[in-house]
């Protein structure tokens, strides 16, 4: 359907597009690893700097796609759907939620 060249690596979500649904103070830990046992466990998956990568490109995936889609009239993103998460806590997998940031 699809050939590797129409795929694209996304950009990283900045810190100034996630503030935009999700409290600065919520991302900032999540930068730096500041959040707490409970948290995590929320998350279903530990911390780790790459989960930070993952959660701001899936992010930064669907913002590229909405993008294109608007230019394109047609996009995607393999990587979306995080929406369980809400404005200050991850939720069911979702760290940051592209969805909301995107809309």
């Amino acid at each position: 359907i699809i050939n590797a060249s129409q795929l694209a690596t996304p950009p990283l979500a900045t810190r100034h597009e996630l503030i935009s649904v999700h409290s600065a103070d919520y991302v900032d830990r999540v930068f730096n690893g500041q959040l707490s046992r409970d948290e995590v466990r929320r998350i279903g998956f530990p911390w780790s700097p790459e989960l930070v990568l993952r959660a701001r490109a899936s992010v930064g995936g669907t913002l590229s796609a909405a993008r294109s889609a608007l230019d394109n009239q047609i996009s995607g993103c393999l990587a979306g759907g995080r929406h369980h998460a809400h404005r200050d806590f991850a939720s069911g997998l979702c760290v940051l939620n592209d969805t909301a940031v995107a809309t």
